[in-house]
């Protein structure tokens, strides 16, 4: 399949001409048809068959729409629908066609590659009952890479041997064929009381834990209170206060982690009116302390934005109000788990209680261009692979990675 619209350039603006393809696909002795839709507003036609698909936030309608939108990078969706003889979806992917620099595996060589044509696909972004779909939906977006479109397709971190990630690999020759990356992928399954959950961590880490818990209800009792937003409050004040507190902690010199970005506002703003924001803040005094973002769906709370103000104490208030937070989930008594995303983390590995791995895959344009890119692009991973292998094969990697986040916020 062939897209017949003529490729957005890197001076063409954010709207494109949008159209459906109606292209007819015949797979098992059925008949499906294929469409690409790039216009917000024949997305917003099929919102509700959509929203019915998601597993996760990022993918909602609302929320994806909104920060495609807010986000000067991105040209416009690109989302590729399959349906059924009864015109019922089958499967999508949630894409959107960006001017950006491709995403870095590593973080030891920095980002110079000038800004491309890419295709992003966001985690749980191939979506439908039935992952027999997925090349499909994969194959039309390489088809428009191909035909000009994009110069890479970044398709998301996937867990190895899940359904969409084994199909692509039988039945997508090029995705088989591209480079993987891996990432640990870490959640938090949550018992049914938090002594039970505390019983699941290593016993070192489990005494530090119930130690710092003690010393902060000794050192600040009666002087904080955790404060739950919820939706119809003033979204604009926990965004101040969690701004405030950002800017005055680690990340925050490092020019790192929380963003009132317009691409993070039309997130938050989104998911606040969906009702999907979940936060708690730590108030000392009566002045915020350190926040804990993420947002929750089904039964689900997904992300981590957080962040503390530093020289308070000498206490970790950030991992204390985390764990307050999972002592709040679990008595609230509607999620089973928390997923932290794909990245490892030392946090991460001292609390969480699952680990997937997940792999992540580029797909180059057969341009000449696209082939280019993917050359200079395996070179600097290599170099990447290479010195991420030898230094924690020495024991250095997070001495590494501490000494260049420090560099960084030392010259911010």
């Amino acid at each position: 399949m062939r897209d017949e619209m003529t490729p957005p350039t890197e001076q063409s603006g954010k709207v494109p001409g949008s159209r459906r393809l109606g292209v007819t696909v015949a797979t098992g002795g059925r008949t499906f048809t294929l469409d690409i839709l790039t216009e917000p507003d024949h997305l917003r036609e099929i919102a509700d068959e959509w929203r019915a698909l998601v597993l996760h936030p990022h993918t909602l309608p609302e929320i994806f729409l909104g920060f495609t939108e807010a986000d000067a990078e991105v040209l416009h969706p690109l989302v590729p629908i399959l349906r059924d003889e009864q015109g019922r979806i089958v499967a999508m992917a949630i894409a959107r066609l960006q001017l950006s620099r491709l995403s870095r595996s590593g973080s030891y060589i920095p980002n110079f590659g000038r800004k491309c044509r890419v295709i992003v696909v966001p985690a749980d972004g191939f979506i439908g009952g039935d992952a027999q779909f997925t090349p499909l939906i994969a194959t039309a977006l390489i088809d428009f890479m191909d035909a000009g479109g994009a110069d890479v397709l970044e398709c998301p971190f996937m867990p190895i041997g899940s359904d969409h990630h084994a199909r692509l690999l039988a039945d997508c020759p090029r995705f088989g064929d591209a480079t993987a990356f891996r990432n640990a992928h870490w959640f938090l399954d949550l018992e049914s009381t938090f002594e039970k959950q505390l019983q699941n961590l290593g016993r070192s880490t489990r005494g530090t834990l119930r130690n710092n818990l003690n010393r902060f209800h000794r050192e600040f009792k009666g002087r904080y209170e955790i404060a739950r937003h919820r939706p119809g409050e003033s979204l604009e004040q926990l965004l101040d206060h969690s701004t405030r507190i950002a800017n005055s902690s680690y990340h925050g010199g490092l020019g790192a982690g929380f963003s009132t970005s317009p691409r993070e506002l039309a997130i938050y703003r989104a998911a606040d009116e969906l009702g999907v924001l979940w936060s708690r803040m730590l108030l000392i005094d009566g002045r915020p302390a350190a926040f804990m973002h993420a947002l929750a769906l089904k039964d689900v709370l997904t992300g981590t934005h957080m962040a503390y103000t530093s020289g308070l104490t000498k206490l970790p208030i950030g991992t204390i109000l985390m764990m307050k937070t999972v002592e709040d989930l679990i008595e609230d008594g509607r999620f089973r788990r928390w997923d932290f995303g794909s990245g490892d983390a030392e946090y991460k590995r001292r609390i969480c209680t699952t680990e997937h791995v997940d792999e992540r895959r580029n797909l180059f344009a057969k341009t000449l261009r696209g082939r280019g890119m993917r050359v200079s692009s395996a070179l600097i991973d290599g170099t990447e692979r290479l010195a991420r292998s030898t230094l924690d094969r020495l024991n250095l990697d997070i001495k590494v990675r501490t000494m260049l986040r420090n560099r960084k916020r030392g010259a911010g």
